[in-house]
């Protein structure tokens, strides 16, 4: 089948087998040698000026001929980069976009993590400054009785007429913590550097001992109890001793 095409030189239609398509050839009207073009490879014809002889000039139906060839495809395949271009325009304006919205979330985040993270800090600094002051109020060590303890017991046998040399006598002082009435230790010390452990520990150990104050002096109470009541007995049996001495 053969290939319709016009001379670039002397704008005469010629039509040349397909096989010889992408290689050169001569107008066999003006000798002018030139390339056939290769379909395979679509090219956009361009303008060529040719100069006008006699018995040479284009004919209306060249002319519209290769306005066909030279402006139609030209316009085509501009409207199709053109298109392209409009769609890879909207593709990076969108994705601009998206990163916009995803970049203004993130950041949002990001000032909200800020914000907690500086809380948590200014409250990790109150608690830490809080545990300091505590550790103050704690004494370093439990105290310590060094003394011997010798102190004569409450008589707690009955008033006879029995001379008794060696009296019973409670057991008060045997349980007494001789301990609970010293100055205490020192005040637990600590820096900036907070130990939990040893303010855990020395705050165990003052419970212990004010649990150990509070039964030490339930258990004076009672003595006093008993002690008060007997001396009121034998103050009473006194005043009745003495009446019947004054009434004889």
């Amino acid at each position: 089948m053969d290939y319709k095409i016009t001379c670039p030189h002397c704008r005469q239609p010629l039509e040349v087998p397909k096989e010889m398509l992408g290689q050169a050839v001569e107008c066999p009207t003006c000798n002018n040698q030139f390339k056939l073009p290769n379909p395979a490879i679509p090219a956009i014809p361009r303008a060529v000026t040719v100069p006008r002889s006699a018995g040479t000039a284009p004919t209306d139906a060249v002319t519209a001929n290769v306005h066909r060839s030279v402006v139609a495809p030209g316009k085509g395949l501009l409207m199709v980069c053109l298109s392209l271009t409009l769609v890879m325009l909207y593709g990076c304006v969108k994705v601009i976009s998206d990163d916009s919205q995803e970049t203004k979330a993130l950041k949002s985040q990001i000032e909200k993590l800020e914000t907690a993270l500086a809380q948590a800090q200014d409250e990790a600094e109150k608690w830490k400054s809080g545990i300091v002051r505590l550790a103050a109020t704690l004494e370093s060590a439990d105290p310590v009785f060094e003394g011997v303890v010798d102190f004569r017991g409450r008589d707690t046998d009955a008033v006879t007429a029995r001379i008794i040399d060696a009296p019973t006598e409670s057991k008060f002082w045997e349980s007494y913590r001789m301990e609970l009435e010293g100055p205490g230790a020192p005040p637990l010390r600590i820096g900036s550097h907070t130990d939990l452990d040893q303010v855990q520990k020395r705050a165990f150990a003052q419970l212990l001992l004010l649990n150990r104050t509070r039964q030490q002096l339930t258990t004076t109470r009672n003595e006093l109890v008993d002690t008060i009541a007997e001396l009121n007995a034998l103050k009473r049996e006194s005043r009745r001793n003495l009446a019947k001495m004054q009434a004889r």
